[in-house]
């Protein structure tokens, strides 16, 4: 059992539980100097990456709303949102394999509020 009282062993075997697993070997090889501690001060560098990477994306789709969608200026921010989601991503996968989350379970959940929030609720 790990810090989070999940045991690991009890993941679902999915792969986005296994990109989770990468990205946060990845993210150690990558920020050594970074992993004193086991697990928080880690993640408070993890959590700083994704609030930055966040940023990038809310600038690019700032700009973006300025653009029709077959403008050339628009292509170029798509390929760039794409890269700094991705970046995001992979933020996020690192923090869920370094706590051992299961991610799928917790995607699932989202989906399943969200359907019972917003499917059939009435128009705000």
């Amino acid at each position: 059992m790990n810090n989070t009282g999940i045991h690991p062993e009890t993941l679902i075997d999915s792969p986005l539980n296994a990109l989770a697993r990468v990205s946060d070997r990845n993210s150690r090889r990558w920020f050594p100097h970074q992993y004193h501690d086991p697990t928080w001060p880690f993640l408070q560098h993890l959590a700083l990456g994704v609030a930055g990477e966040a940023g990038e994306v809310a600038q690019i789709i700032k700009k973006a709303t300025g653009y029709a969608p077959d403008d050339p200026r628009r292509g170029a921010l798509d390929q760039k949102l794409a890269e700094e989601i991705g970046d995001c991503l992979a933020y996020l996968f690192s923090i869920a394999g370094a706590l051992d989350l299961d991610i799928d379970r917790a995607y699932g959940d989202v989906i399943d509020k969200c359907e019972a929030r917003w499917v059939g609720a009435p128009n705000r």
